[in-house]
Order: structure tokens, then C-alpha cells, then sequence
């Protein structure tokens, strides 16, 4: 029997509109963007984007749902003449933040980070939004209004910590246990976790936990009795996607599809959208989607 491939999934719950932008990833760079209209449970489809890599998690939803936040990379941008980026020498395309209006990618601000280091950004409002910049490389290619205010998170070379710990803190997450590291002599790894980290966010029937290591990662529901119900070992490098809105319903992503548990800890979670077979087709932004 042949095994079928899932697509990945990756979510964004805004903190005050009650939706999720959702992340589709398949087949390799083909990226759907995607709103889950939490209260319908309607979920919007919008455009593809052909890249490298889609960092999620250094990406943001503003609080409203209204725009998104993304780090991306694609090296093989490279190949075509520099004459076509019109960016400036000493700067590359290589990587990027965008600010865009969900579910589409056209870029309404965008920075140029020439590489896979930093990039994205988080949202402090609906109009303010510190990106994870670094000094070196950064070329800001469309501007924001004077309306968005834009600042730096001010953190050196980073990959997807500590941002994505810092957007998980501004949905209820909390820091359970820090990680402990030990270095050791070997070159390709260089350092040795000793204790795991746990974060977890707390709600009404249970919590959430998010158990790390230096070489893996594990996502759990667990109810008010200290018992797991149900839990996620991602393959490195893949992302899960769980989380909780202020009903107290739970939301997740596995195997392709997307899923709501309403009554937890009874029953079962309900299957809200399969994005399996979901394929790639040229979407344009609405006029709507290329303004602020």
C-alpha cells in the first residue's frame, strides 16, 4: 500500500479576532495561505507563493487578523540579474520580510535581509510592529505609512528563537521550565540540552505543553486531571500546530488537516477542513489586499 504524503501545517491565532491564519506547505516550496474564520468555521483560501522557505515561526498575525508578518528565503533568486531586484550593492534578495494583508502574500512593506538569519517580526498592535531586523543586511524596499509604527526587536544573529517564544508568551503561553545546555567537544554539536524546556498555556478544562530539546520538540493536551489526551512529535524541521482561543476550544493542525475540539476533554475533535489535495493555482491579490 502506498503511503500517503500529508502537507504541513502551520497556524497564527490572532488575539482578538476570532480566526487563524494557516500556513499550507506542499508539495516542497509550494506555500497556500489560508484564514479559518473560527466562529463559521469557514476557511478562506487565498493565494500560492513559490519560495526556498516560509519561516513561520518568525512570522505574525497583527491582533485584528487585518495583516501578517512573514520571513522568507529563496536562494535561487540569486540566478537572475541583479538589474531586475533594483536593490542596492552590498545588499541581497535572498531572504525577506513582508507585511501583507491575509490570505494573500502581496507585499504591502517589504525588507530585503539578504539572508536566513533574522527576519519576521512581531505585532504589539494593530499598527506597531517591531521586526526582527539585523543592522548589516537590511534594506527596506516599500515602506510602511507613518501610521504602522515600525521599531526593531533589537536582537543579534537569530534563527526562529526567541521569536517564536515571544508569540507564543503573547497568546497565553508561559515559561514552565528554561532549557539547560551543557557544551560537549563534538564540531557538528556543539552543545547538549541537560533538562528539557516546557512552556504551557493554561484554560479552562486542561493546558497545553510544549516540551523542547536540543534535538526535538513534543506538543501535548493535557486535562485538569494531569491526564494527556492527546500529543505531537513533529519530525525535525516539521511544524504543530496546537493551540486554544478564548472560548477554551482547541485548535490544531495533523496530517493535513485542520481540527477543533470543543467539548475537551469528552468526545473527539472534529474535522473542520482537509488541505491535502489542495493544488497550486495563480491567485491575484485583490485590489483590497495590495493597501493598508
Amino acid at each position: 500500500m502506498t503511503k500517503r504524503h500529508h502537507c504541513r501545517i502551520d497556524g497564527i491565532l490572532a488575539t482578538q479576532a476570532n480566526q487563524a491564519v494557516i500556513f499550507r506547505r506542499g508539495p516542497n516550496t509550494h506555500y497556500q495561505l489560508s484564514v479559518w474564520d473560527l466562529n463559521a468555521d469557514a476557511i478562506e483560501k487565498g493565494q500560492w507563493l513559490l519560495v526556498g522557505k516560509i519561516y513561520t515561526r518568525r512570522s505574525d498575525v497583527s491582533p485584528d487578523g487585518r495583516y501578517l508578518v512573514i520571513a522568507a528565503t529563496d536562494y535561487r533568486r540569486g540566478k537572475r540579474a541583479r538589474d531586475a531586484r533594483q536593490i542596492p550593492p552590498g545588499h541581497d534578495d535572498y531572504g525577506w520580510t513582508a507585511v501583507s494583508r491575509p490570505p494573500y502574500f502581496a507585499a504591502i512593506a517589504l525588507w530585503f535581509t539578504g539572508c536566513s538569519w533574522n527576519g519576521g517580526g512581531i505585532w504589539r498592535g494593530n499598527r506597531e510592529l517591531r521586526v526582527n531586523n539585523s543592522e548589516h543586511s537590511w534594506y527596506e524596499a516599500i515602506a510602511p505609512p507613518p501610521s504602522i509604527a515600525t521599531s526593531s526587536l533589537g536582537h543579534p544573529w537569530t534563527e526562529d528563537e526567541p521569536i517564536f517564544s515571544l508569540r507564543l508568551g503573547d497568546r497565553g503561553w508561559q515559561v514552565r521550565r528554561k532549557e539547560e545546555w551543557e557544551p560537549r567537544t563534538a564540531r557538528s554539536s556543539p552543545w547538549i540540552t541537560t533538562r528539557s524546556g516546557i512552556m504551557e498555556k493554561p484554560f479552562q478544562r486542561g493546558c497545553l505543553r510544549r516540551e523542547t530539546t536540543q534535538d526535538w520538540e513534543r506538543w501535548s493536551v493535557v486535562d485538569d486531571s494531569g491526564v494527556e489526551r492527546r500529543s505531537w512529535k513533529p519530525e525535525e524541521g516539521h511544524p504543530q500546530w496546537v493551540d486554544v482561543n478564548k472560548a477554551g476550544r482547541i485548535v490544531f493542525g495533523e496530517n493535513g488537516c485542520l481540527w477543533a475540539w470543543d467539548a475537551f476533554p469528552d468526545g473527539e475533535p472534529a474535522l473542520i477542513a482537509d488541505l491535502n489535495d489542495q493544488a497550486f493555482e495563480c491567485v491575484s491579490a485583490p485590489d483590497w489586499a495590495k493597501e493598508w
